[in-house]
């Protein structure tokens, strides 16, 4: 992945959950996405204070994530490996 492209696509909508949530699910794939641990810092130090929800509808058991201030269901690999439809 190009950092610098996925850097001002975040940039120009500038909103703090997309940081978080974008960092939170790339840092997952990190290895296979090659994604240096600046990019991941920048995303940091963009979160501001505010916790968020990954998901913002989960009937599933969830943790914490404190680096990332994120509420995560505990099973996201369930819900990662679900796909979605056609036009999805």
């Amino acid at each position: 992945m190009d950092e610098r492209k996925l850097k001002s696509y975040l940039e120009a909508y500038k909103i703090q959950s997309l940081y978080q949530k974008t960092g939170f699910l790339l840092e997952l794939y990190s290895k296979e996405m090659q994604l240096s641990q600046d990019f991941f810092d920048y995303c940091k130090s963009k979160i501001g204070k505010s916790t968020r929800y990954l998901l913002r509808e989960t009937d599933d058991d969830c943790y914490y994530n404190r680096e990332w201030k994120l509420v995560v269901p505990e099973d996201l690999s369930r819900v990662i490996n679900q796909g979605g439809g056609m036009l999805v």
